[in-house]
């Protein structure tokens, strides 16, 4: 699993300008045995979650836009709580980053949102990548299928062939769009032991059954768009912080019906019981 380091060092990061005055202050980037970042910052008042993004870049200086990429690499939300309604961030995001290479560059920010508004903060100063590589899933085939039951009660998602993933991840999820916001959804698959290495395992087999108990709410009687696939390493700490591989995309999924291009699910039906169990 992915660990917030206690013990952190001199970072080794480079100064530069953002202009942008309207955003908080830039994360604090700490170095952790010189393989690491640790990424940290207090949190607003009555912040929902936390979504960490990472530039990374050739160029120190970050000029060029066309050489940076930009990935949501994570999010930290609360731990859930009985006593109230919403759970609120109450203690610093600390996030580490173990996956950079060597021969780029990177800075962090982070999105807070309080379930209206979102505030970032600045970017912070560059920094040189210390890992060996970036995290990321493989999937040859990139063939994905919406199917509906012919009496239109059950809704799924299927993926061919096998995914390869670093083995510090345990979850594959697929990232829909409802035309306002993207979630990560989680696949069901199982394990294809014949293709394990040191540093990762494949899957196979790998679906989502029951769409309409996978998605939440606001997913119900949307045109779907996939964004892509990304897997997920979860810690419990302070906070839940989830570890997120970069963004694998692919093309449109290929749709299992005969009348339409578009993906809605319909929300599950809510059935009646007219019985009642009571000693009074």
């Amino acid at each position: 699993m992915i660990s917030i380091f206690a013990a952190v060092f001199t970072t080794s990061c480079f100064l530069m300008n953002d202009e942008e005055d309207d955003k908080l202050e830039a994360p604090t980037i700490s170095v952790f045995e010189n393989r690491a970042y640790s990424i940290s910052s207090e949190v607003p008042a009555n912040t929902i979650t936390a979504n960490i993004f990472r530039q990374s870049s050739t160029d120190k200086d970050f000029d060029n836009e066309k050489n940076i990429s930009t990935e949501n690499i994570g999010q930290a939300v609360p731990q859930p709580s009985d006593a109230a309604p919403i759970s609120y961030l109450t203690h610093a995001v600390s996030f580490t980053d173990t996956f950079t290479e060597e021969n780029k560059y990177y800075r962090y920010a982070i999105r807070f949102y309080d379930g209206s508004l979102y505030t970032w903060t600045h970017y912070s100063p560059a920094c040189d990548g210390k890992g060996i590589a970036e995290a990321s899933i493989e999937w040859t085939t990139k063939e994905m299928t919406f199917k509906r039951s012919d009496d239109e009660s059950v809704y799924s998602l299927s993926l061919s062939g096998t995914i390869t993933i670093p083995n510090e991840f345990t979850k594959l999820a697929v990232v829909l769009n409802n035309g306002k916001i993207s979630k990560p959804f989680p696949l069901e698959f199982e394990k294809d032991t014949s293709e394990d290495s040191e540093t990762t395992y494949a899957v196979k087999n790998i679906v989502i059954e029951k769409l309409q108990k996978t998605l939440t709410d606001d997913f119900f009687d949307k045109k779907l768009a996939v964004l892509g696939l990304i897997a997920i390493n979860e810690s419990k700490i302070t906070n839940i912080n989830y570890y997120w591989t970069n963004l694998l995309k692919f093309e449109k999924p290929a749709i299992d019906s005969e009348d339409t291009e578009d993906f809605m699910v319909p929300p599950p039906e809510k059935t009646e019981n007219p019985m009642l169990f009571s000693i009074r």
